[in-house]
């Protein structure tokens, strides 16, 4: 966290949202952090300056909280990542929080031909839709535990430390997890006594509950599994060309207006939009 995020409160952003109101009859969007931002200007041409960053969910809420006691109107729309509270498309007060189709928007837009493109860049010629259908069903069913695991947590409130954490539990000779090591690592790092081989057997049918790996997986969990995958099982790239940190980028800015129009959000985009008496300076929805 920086100094400048550390300062901010929802009262703060809900501030700085009506006074740039007061100066332009344009339509702003609130979201959860920088690469938010990144993403959507890009795929909907939308100038960095109508963009409001909350450095964080909780922020974003309280603001979207505020909505009945401050007044945004309905020329501010607020987006998040679902995560794993269930967060929907809601509306209050004429303002809309628009939230991804799945854990994050990483994973609502990577199985939507994102990932192929991707995939494709550093596969070269080698590249096929079988290859590609099988690279990211391998990658996504490994990811789909770290998620369930997320899952897990949240709903029992163990409070696991995901940040920063490190992949030493992935084979990546296989793209497989040892989960029996990754929930040892991520009970250690989150310095928790809990019972692991029950922790397991929830992990394992919160998998098992879902139909498909992507219900329960984070994108971000997706993509550095991938950034192994290249690297080390794939060997199509040297670490260094193909860590996360690049991954991220490349997915922000190979998202078109085309892949948002898939998401379930658009539609309820498009209607606010069209209906706000305030000025979309963004693509033609």
């Amino acid at each position: 966290m920086n100094s400048i995020s550390g300062s901010l409160t929802p009262r703060s952003i809900v501030a700085t949202a009506k006074m740039l109101r007061s100066a332009r009859k344009e339509i702003f969007l609130i979201v959860e952090s920088d690469n938010d931002i990144a993403l959507f200007s890009h795929s909907l041409r939308i100038p960095r300056s109508n963009f409001i960053s909350c450095f964080g969910k909780e922020r974003l809420m309280g603001v979207f909280d505020l909505v009945p006691v401050d007044g945004l109107d309905a020329g501010t729309i607020l987006f998040r990542d679902a995560d794993c509270d269930g967060v929907a498309i809601t509306e209050r007060d004429g303002v809309i929080l628009l939230a991804s189709d799945l854990y994050d928007f990483e994973m609502s837009l990577l199985p939507r031909r994102v990932f192929g493109r991707i995939f494709a860049e550093f596969l070269k010629t080698r590249s096929s839709p079988e290859l590609t259908d099988d690279a990211f069903e391998k990658i996504v069913e490994a990811a789909s535990l770290i998620g369930a695991l997320r899952h897990v947590s949240h709903s029992e409130c163990l409070n696991v430390d995901f940040k920063e954490y490190k992949m030493g539990f992935i084979d990546a000779r296989k793209l497989s997890v040892d989960i029996d090591e990754m929930l040892r690592y991520f009970l250690a790092r989150s310095e928790k006594q809990i019972d692991a081989r029950a922790l397991k057997n929830r992990v394992t049918q919160k998998r098992a509950e879902v139909r498909h790996a992507t219900e329960v997986t984070s994108g971000k969990d997706f993509l550095k599994i991938m950034s192994i995958a290249l690297a080390r099982f794939y060997k199509c790239c040297n670490a260094m060309d193909c860590t996360f940190e690049t991954l991220s980028r490349m997915f922000r800015i190979t998202v078109t207006h085309d892949d948002i129009k898939e998401l379930a959000l658009y539609p309820v985009l498009a209607d606010q939009v069209a209906r706000s008496p305030f000025e979309w300076k963004g693509v033609p929805l």
